[in-house]
This record gives C-alpha cells, structure tokens and sequence, in this order.
C-alpha cells in the first residue's frame, strides 16, 4: 500500500506525459491525508514544521494544471512534443522524499516479532487484571483490541501485515490512554517500555496513529463521562 507521500512523490517525478490526465482530486486527498499524518507526528513532538509548509506548495502546484471541474489534470501539449511535467523545487522534492521516511509502515512477522507480540498481549492482560483503577469501558476496549491483536497474528499468512498493523496501532493507542488514566501510569509504562516497544520494532517507522488513537480515546471517555 503505498503511502500518501510516496504516491504525491512518484507523481512529482513521473514525465509530463505519465501526469497528463491523473485524478486530481486523489492527488490532493493525498495532501490531506499527509497533512493529517504530519500533524499526528507533531502530537508526539515530531518537528514537522518545515513538512507542513511544504502542503500549501504542493497543493498550489496541483491546482494550476487542475481542469474547471477539479477532477483531472491537463497538462498544455505542443502539437509534435510532450507536456511539460508539473514538477516542484529540488528542495520541495528533497522534503517529500523524506516525509516518505517519516510517515512510512512496514514489516514483516518474523518469528522474534511474532514473540514478542504474544509477550505483549500476555502482559496487558495481566495488566489488566491488577489494576482495578482502570476506567471499565478501557478496561472492555484493551480486552476487545487484544482479541483483534490475537486474531491478526492467527490470520496473518491470510490478511497480512496491514490488518496486524492496524491491530497494534488500536492497542498501543489504549496502552497510552491507559498510563494517562490509571491510578497506576508507571506499571502501564513498564509494560509499554518492555514490550510494546519491542512488538512495534520493525513494524512502524513512526507513530502517529498511536498518539491519535490515545487521543481521542481519551476525548471518547471524557465525553461519556460528562
């Protein structure tokens, strides 16, 4: 699945002719979606300045090739040439090649990852269990996300890494509510620190949906509260 940035960075260095005619409207719902990612980096102090300025850049240039209807590219052609390509700076282009690194997910489950995936789950539950400050309805979400967390693993050779990934980003996202939430955040970050860490190794090169996922459990539990 390729990501946001690297779907605007390969349309940025394609020729003219491979650009002519491209959905426009996907391109720049890849900017959004970048935006989005950038700004979840930021949350767990990712320095992301220079990234987020570059969007409005990118969008501009997106816009002037954009047709009437915003839904397609139109590049002018010379009759007997090919389009000119839209194209950015070489230091607009150097930033998006990196953003590719910044916001990128990828692995495989290797017989040490799948280990200490299964050292994780065992010590949430443990974790769950002795603490009885837990908030129920987290306390119903953690052993919810550990059943997807279990069924991904038994399902892996079948849906891959994208629905594993996606597993350990809701549960890493209520591990983190639940250090900000218990009466007992340290034992929360002893279990995050020895294994969440290791089980996310290889697997995400950043962590924006973890931030994301904690925040707005958070914000779920505040207004159910209220």
């Amino acid at each position: 699945m390729t990501s946001a940035a690297q779907f605007l960075y390969d349309f940025f260095t394609a020729k003219g002719q491979a650009q002519n005619g491209r959905d426009f409207r996907a391109l720049y719902a890849a900017t959004n979606e970048l935006e989005d990612e950038l700004n979840a980096l930021a949350l767990v102090g990712g320095n992301v300045k220079s990234f987020l300025a570059l969007i409005p850049r990118i969008r501009k240039r997106l816009s002037l090739r954009a047709n009437d209807e915003l839904s397609k590219i139109v590049l002018p052609v010379t009759p007997g040439s090919t389009p000119s390509a839209i194209t950015l700076e070489e230091a607009d282009l150097g930033l998006l090649d990196l953003a590719i690194e910044r916001t990128q997910m990828a692995g495989t489950l290797t017989p040490e990852r799948n280990e200490s995936i299964r050292e994780l789950i065992a010590a949430v539950k443990e974790q769950v269990a002795n603490d009885e400050t837990l908030d129920p309805q987290l306390r119903l979400f953690i052993a919810r996300a550990l059943l997807g967390v279990e069924a991904a693993l038994v399902e892996y050779d079948t849906t891959g890494e994208f629905k594993l990934r996606d597993a350990l980003v809701t549960l890493f996202g209520l591990l983190r509510a639940a250090e900000a939430t218990s009466e007992k955040p340290a034992a929360w970050r002893e279990a995050w620190d020895k294994y969440g860490v290791p089980a996310a190794a290889g697997l995400i090169a950043s962590i924006p949906q973890i931030a994301l996922s904690g925040a707005t459990l958070l914000q779920a539990l505040g207004t159910a509260a209220s």
